[in-house]
């Protein structure tokens, strides 16, 4: 039912409910639009072991219909996503042998409610313990999976299938690693409009201390046309690498990574390291960018930048490609902090601790297409709870054609009010205070949102304790 539209500056405001299942607390994530509507997955346990459902609503947030879907014992969603024409569900199931266990790996794509074609089937691999990434292109016509598996010398094999949204295969191949299970992880993905894969692994060696720059190291996996091509290492034991992400860049046909890198400390940020690739390189040349000075000292303090010291404790949460070449590449602060209590039992002081979770400021770099950093930025920002309430913490972003905006919930002083930012390509900044109530709690869920079209954006929002949703439609793009 739609409750309300509301013009706000260039925006309208779509509000609608969200139908209360028997009263339990439900996860509600956005899954994406197409023609038929917007749909979102609910679930109520995080393992899915009841089921879950996917609710259909009309582009202005009418509600249409549900439809429930059971996992089996051994069965588990990795993935769903939007495609132009209906759904793809990737499920896996486990099949337990004498010698070994069958990873059934299913694509359904569900074009019409009740109906679906099964995409492929996969692998038989000696360990379970192992992990599934899924992810798709830009264009939602293609998908790829990567699969970690242990081989019988005990070293780490990663398998890799790529196929189109219309259920053709377009990779199937096995990359050997040569090195131990137990020090080999997928860590990130990314994959392009033409099919074409980019993955990163993570090379953890156990004999080294965490001091050491040399601790970890990543390599690129990349496949194009069903070959996957040699791993390209980046990093190196003269610097720590604290944070990074991986994007395909729609206006290259290319993929990109920028990390935060530092000389002294694994969590602090000398400078962003950028590295632009296509499948098939076999050298990646880093550029290395130091954040400036100035910067430091506007985000430290002018002592500390003084000192040498660099920020830490920041993460890149997403990095935006540019129509002229360059990124921007947005990152927040983030530590779990402990709280110390006292009480008493039986008349004994007792001591335990509580985690607080601080999502604070945020950064902003404007990378120009030749390696530099042409602007920075820094958001202020505070956001500390305990674990229970995390999930209303951290920023929900979405991109228009003329700006990147970023929308979070304002609680430094325990406002009931969401914040947007409005960044164009220039550097301006524009703040405006998207909702506010002086009476009921509200908030939105920004870590369950998701851009579903180039200028709108929907996430689960919280007014009065009541659960509905929230679309953004930017009329300005």
């Amino acid at each position: 039912m739609l409750l309300a539209v509301q013009s706000l500056f260039a925006q309208k405001l779509y509000f609608s409910n969200i139908p209360r299942l028997n009263n339990k607390a439900y996860y509600n994530k956005v899954i994406g639009e197409n023609a038929q509507g917007i749909f979102i997955l609910r679930f109520r346990d995080i393992d899915m072991r009841n089921g879950f459902s996917v609710e259909q609503y009309s582009h202005n947030l009418d509600y249409i219909g549900a439809e429930n879907y059971n996992l089996g014992k051994r069965e588990k969603l990795v993935k769903i996503f939007s495609t132009d024409s209906g759904l793809v569900l990737i499920k896996s199931s486990i099949f337990k042998g004498k010698t070994s266990y069958s990873y059934i790996i299913k694509g359904l794509k569900q074009t019409t409610p009740g109906e679906s074609v099964v995409f492929y089937e996969s692998t038989t691999i000696e360990k379970v313990d192992k992990a599934i990434e899924v992810e798709y292109s830009l264009n939602r016509k293609y998908c790829a999976v990567w699969i970690e598996e242990s081989n019988k010398r005990g070293d780490q094999d990663f398998r890799c299938f790529v196929f189109s949204t219309d259920g053709k295969i377009v990779t199937n191949t096995q990359y050997h690693t040569n090195y131990p299970s137990e020090d080999v992880s997928i860590d990130q993905l990314s994959v392009g409009d033409s099919g074409q894969s980019a993955m990163i692994f993570l090379l953890e060696k156990s004999d080294r201390k965490i001091s050491d720059a040399h601790a970890e190291v990543h390599y690129i996996l990349t496949t194009r046309q069903n070959r996957i091509h040699a791993p390209i290492p980046f990093g190196d034991s003269k610097y720590f690498i604290a944070s990074y992400d991986l994007v395909y860049n729609q206006f290259k046909n290319n993929f990109f990574i920028a990390a935060l890198y530092d000389f002294k400390k694994p969590k602090a940020a000398h400078g962003i390291l950028e590295f632009d690739f296509i499948p098939g390189d076999s050298i990646v040349e880093p550029v290395f960018s130091p954040i400036s000075r100035k910067f430091v000292a506007i985000v430290l303090g002018a002592a500390e930048a003084d000192e040498g010291k660099d920020p830490e404790n920041y993460y890149i949460k997403k990095i935006v490609p540019r129509s002229d070449g360059g990124y921007l590449v947005v990152a927040e602060y983030f530590e779990i902090s402990q709280q110390m209590e006292t009480f008493y039992l039986n008349g004994v002081p007792q001591i335990s601790s509580k985690s607080i979770y601080n999502y604070n400021d945020i950064l902003l770099f404007a990378l120009g297409n030749n390696g530099t950093i042409k602007w920075e930025h820094e958001i202020n920002k505070m956001q500390s709870s305990y674990a229970g309430l995390s999930y209303l913490s951290s920023i929900g972003i979405y991109v228009c054609e003329n700006s990147v905006n970023i929308i979070y919930n304002d609680n430094s002083n325990q406002n009931n009010r969401v914040i947007h930012i409005a960044l164009g390509k220039d550097g301006a900044i524009e703040q405006k205070i998207l909702l506010n109530s002086e009476t009921e709690y509200t908030a939105i869920i920004p870590m369950e949102g998701r851009q579903i079209g180039y200028n709108r954006y929907v996430a689960p929002l919280i007014q009065n304790r009541q659960l509905s949703l929230l679309e953004i439609l930017n009329n300005q793009k």
